[in-house]
């Protein structure tokens, strides 16, 4: 499990470097229009959404591990949601 949740940290580095450069190179518009660092974000939050469904999934049939694994994914999750949208 130590590899895993290495690769879990590797995968939200890498995330917030590229939602980071897409930010820098087309933030929002004036008229509300998302930039590309908007819709990165969601993309990653969708996936990140996948990825807890996915370890649900596998906590049951696997090993009881993944479901750390899903909890984790889904507390960043709600952190992003609510410390994003609720500013």
């Amino acid at each position: 499990m130590k590899r895993t949740y290495t690769l879990i940290l590797i995968f939200y580095i890498i995330a917030s470097l590229i939602v980071f450069a897409f930010v820098k190179l087309s933030p929002d518009h004036a008229d509300g229009t998302p930039g590309l660092g908007s819709s990165a974000l969601v993309f990653f939050m969708v996936l990140i959404a996948l990825l807890v469904i996915i370890n649900i999934i596998k906590g049951f049939t696997v090993k009881g591990g993944f479901f750390w694994v899903a909890l984790l994914h889904g507390f960043i999750l709600l952190l992003l949601y609510f410390g994003l949208f609720y500013r």
